[in-house]
């Protein structure tokens, strides 16, 4: 009884987040993209989570993942602030800010919960993490931080205060790298063959993060583009993050995706055949108005 409650709550949630994602399509794409990407990116989060509540593994994944999602919800406001005026998003753009600003750390804290060996240097660089961005946070709360923006195409991009938007560019930038660095040779010299494949396979989706945001922040050194497909791109991270946990048993769930896998895929399908013949109709001309119901 519980499991065909859950199932039905899934199936609701699946289907507003459709509606959702579909209704913002027709405004802006990217923008729905983004949408998607943080959706699914707190869902993975939140589905590890749920597995292990206690394991320290489990919960630093989790922040990883909220920040991350907390970025994504960002840039589709920046996106729907064409639409409709930066004052009706700026008090959620600031609150959101916040968690892009703690990216670096809950990058480099999941980074010493995930690798084998978790030295005191690890630690150590974890501690520098928050000492190098938690400033930045105190400066947004404090109202010093990116309070202008500017439109560039579809989206805006900060206006003010570049000098520290650029900082904690290079510092996102730097953390990362040195993350990826550290689980890279987590993989080369750990002695499990299955332990190898999870860290690939997680860093193959961390370096699609990377290589994404590095193109996002051009917009901030004076770059007049900005991607549109920031969110698209950043949807391959759960993607793989799923793959790792059904392929290879990421986080010790392997054996409840394989039981779920085939309803969740079926869900999958036909939202996205639904998508496919919403988008078909509104790119013939219909608008939207045929959309099957």
């Amino acid at each position: 009884m519980v499991s065909a409650a859950k199932r039905m709550g899934l199936a609701f949630a699946f289907a507003a987040l459709y509606l959702f994602v579909a209704s913002i399509y027709l405004t802006s794409p990217p923008a729905a993209a983004c949408v998607l990407a943080s959706a699914a990116v707190l869902g993975v989060g939140a589905f590890v989570l749920s597995r292990a509540p206690g394991r320290q593994l489990n919960r630093a994944f989790c922040y990883f993942c909220l920040t991350l999602g907390a970025y994504l919800a960002g840039v589709y406001l920046a996106h729907m602030a064409v639409l409709w005026g930066y004052d009706a998003v700026e008090t959620s753009m600031w609150l959101l800010r916040n968690g892009p600003l703690l990216v670096p750390l809950t990058t480099m804290y999941f980074t010493y919960r995930f690798i084998e060996k978790r030295s005191g240097y690890v630690k150590a660089l974890v501690a520098l993490a928050a000492a190098s961005t938690l400033p930045f946070v105190f400066l947004n709360l404090g109202g010093g931080y990116v309070t202008e923006f500017v439109q560039k195409g579809r989206v805006i991009v900060p206006a003010n205060a570049l000098g520290l938007y650029r900082a904690w560019a290079v510092l996102t930038m730097f953390w990362s790298a040195l993350s990826a660095a550290l689980i890279a040779v987590s993989a080369v010299t750990t002695r499990s063959a299955a332990r190898r494949r999870q860290y690939l396979a997680y860093l193959a989706g961390l370096s699609v993060l990377v290589a994404t945001a590095a193109l996002a922040f051009v917009s901030a050194f004076d770059h007049p583009w900005y991607p549109p497909f920031v969110g698209a791109a950043m949807l391959v991270f759960p993607v793989l993050v799923g793959f790792a946990v059904l392929r290879y048993g990421l986080f010790d769930i392997k054996l409840v995706i394989r039981r779920t896998m085939p309803y969740a895929l079926a869900l999958a399908a036909i939202g996205i055949a639904h998508a496919l013949v919403f988008v078909l109709l509104y790119r013939l001309g219909t608008g939207g108005a045929e959309m099957p119901r």
